[in-house]
């Protein structure tokens, strides 16, 4: 089947890319993680996505919109099925 996430530039360094393409369309939740398995920043929480293909960017900020320290973050998706695709990312000053 076809990636369902997309990331780039990995590594990033201002901004990291993460294009969706959902086979529905529904709630849908993308969160990143620390590489302890702490959540950093939720991204999105929708309980209508209206569009199958959704582009987010994550600033490699925290909920309290500080620059989280240089390393590698999971990128989790949570897809209207409830199917989970996780990505590494590096994120690097």
């Amino acid at each position: 089947g076809k990636e369902v996430m997309k990331i780039y530039p990995n590594p990033f360094h201002d901004f990291l890319i993460i294009e969706c393409s959902l086979e529905q369309i529904g709630q849908t939740k993308l969160e990143i993680y620390n590489s302890n398995g702490k959540l950093i920043r939720l991204l999105e929480e929708s309980s209508n996505q209206l569009m199958k293909v959704q582009t987010y960017h994550w600033d490699g900020k925290n909920e309290s919109g500080i620059k989280c320290l240089p390393g590698i973050y999971l990128i989790k998706l949570t897809d209207p099925e409830n199917n989970i695709h996780v990505k590494k990312s590096m994120f690097v000053y």
